[in-house]
């Protein structure tokens, strides 16, 4: 004889949901709403699909709008360090540089492209085009996660 669950007869089952979900503890959510913190433990499995859906939605958005602010402060910085270049005043053009690559860096790691927070990195001034794209085509060969 199958058991029925006693979370999703619940009247707040809902709200249980939302709670799991943000991470509560099980026995803070069965204190809460009067079940046993094993009933809300073999509950976590009954989650509505849609609730999980919903919440990566929200941390797909949320990280939408991490990037877009990142990515504005990296377009700043760019407009800083053309005017600092324009205005010969180098040191300002350092700052806005360092800031630039930190904004790349922040991206990199919010989309996962860094991994163990370390990259590679390959200079590439100085070369003709022609050495350039050798160079950058040996280095793509090299790496696979970079193609």
């Amino acid at each position: 004889m199958t058991m029925t669950c006693t979370v999703c007869l619940h009247a707040d089952c809902e709200e249980i949901d939302r709670q799991l979900l943000a991470g509560i503890a099980h026995r803070s959510i069965a204190e809460q709403f009067g079940l046993s913190p094993s009933a809300v433990f073999r509950h976590k499995d009954h989650v509505s699909e849609a609730m999980v859906k919903a919440k990566d939605a929200v941390e797909v958005t949320r990280a939408d709008g991490l990037l877009g602010h990142v990515q504005y402060l990296q377009d700043r910085a760019l407009s800083i360090l053309k005017q600092a270049e324009a205005s010969g005043t180098y040191l300002a053009a350092i700052g806005a540089i360092r800031e630039a690559r930190n904004c790349v860096e922040l991206m990199a790691k919010l989309n996962g492209s860094l991994r163990n927070n370390s990259v590679e990195v390959n200079v590439l001034v100085g070369l003709t085009p022609e050495q350039r794209q050798q160079r950058i085509n040996e280095l793509l060969a090299k790496n696979t996660d970079a193609r």
